[in-house]
């Protein structure tokens, strides 16, 4: 009984790791893209031609936040910015989880981004 014990929770601990990896966009197609903001390691690309017309779902996507704090982006910013880090292509929430900037940065930069407090 204690080797499936221990099977099944060294295997959810492996698929626990796996999930946690933060993989790069298989086509962004950088070419529709231009530069809006330049970091020390990394650039934010916003899409050249947006659809004002576009529809867009109306749900917050959770980003890296500060304690205490969840702070969110919609499905616009999703889809209209990259962001560059290591020769590679991120959407802009996988970018917060690598650490390139927090969500007040974001805002300052002019992307919208908001956070409320945990209660």
């Amino acid at each position: 009984m204690k080797r499936i014990l221990s099977f099944f929770i060294a295997a959810i601990a492996l698929l626990l790791v796996g999930c946690t990896k933060i993989l790069p966009l298989d086509n962004p197609e950088p070419e529709l893209f231009s530069t809006f903001h330049e970091g020390d390691d990394f650039t934010i690309l916003k899409r050249i031609d947006i659809d004002p017309n576009q529809i867009y779902y109306s749900i917050g996507l959770i980003i890296n936040s500060p304690k205490g704090y969840t702070c969110l982006v919609g499905e616009y910013e999703r889809l209209n910015y990259l962001v560059l880090f290591e020769d590679e292509y991120y959407d802009i929430i996988n970018g917060s989880y690598l650490n390139l900037y927090t969500a007040n940065e974001l805002i300052d930069w002019g992307i919208n981004a908001g956070c409320h407090l945990d209660e």
